[in-house]
């Protein structure tokens, strides 16, 4: 799993993966057993397991800068709460940089404020903010 941000304080939080209980609130038992461990020290903070950490790769991205440095073809994209903030003409360059990265049959996955209306692409709506590349 390769998570970006442009924040490199984000990604330095999110790289040490340290979470308050409140925040996990919502995390079945079973998953919160098998990927957390109490932070030793601390009331109410929990730490994400190396078996999981093993599997997550955190990297600077800026959406604006093309082409991305990065390989496809990607299984699936998730890009949420971001182009909210970018002109019709970005979020273009933007989907379509993410459909040059997804493998045919690929998933796109954006907010529930966010759409593709307007913008060209090759993607089919499979539910509310959720797309599906062309096969």
């Amino acid at each position: 799993i390769l998570a970006t941000d442009i924040s490199t304080k984000v990604l330095q939080k999110a790289l040490e993966g340290v979470y308050p209980s409140k925040q996990l609130e919502q995390v079945p038992s079973d998953v919160m057993k098998k990927y957390f461990s109490k932070v030793s020290g601390s009331a109410d903070s929990f730490a994400v397991n190396p078996l999981l950490k093993k599997y997550l790769t955190f990297k600077r991205l800026n959406l604006a800068s093309f082409p991305y440095p990065l390989k496809g073809p990607l299984d699936v994209i998730f890009c949420r709460n971001v182009m909210i903030y970018f002109d019709r003409e970005l979020r273009q360059s933007i989907v379509s940089e993410f459909a040059k990265l997804l493998k045919p049959g690929g998933y796109l996955f954006l907010s529930r404020s966010e759409n593709l209306l307007g913008i060209n692409h090759p993607f089919r709506n499979v539910s509310t903010s959720v797309y599906q590349k062309a096969e």
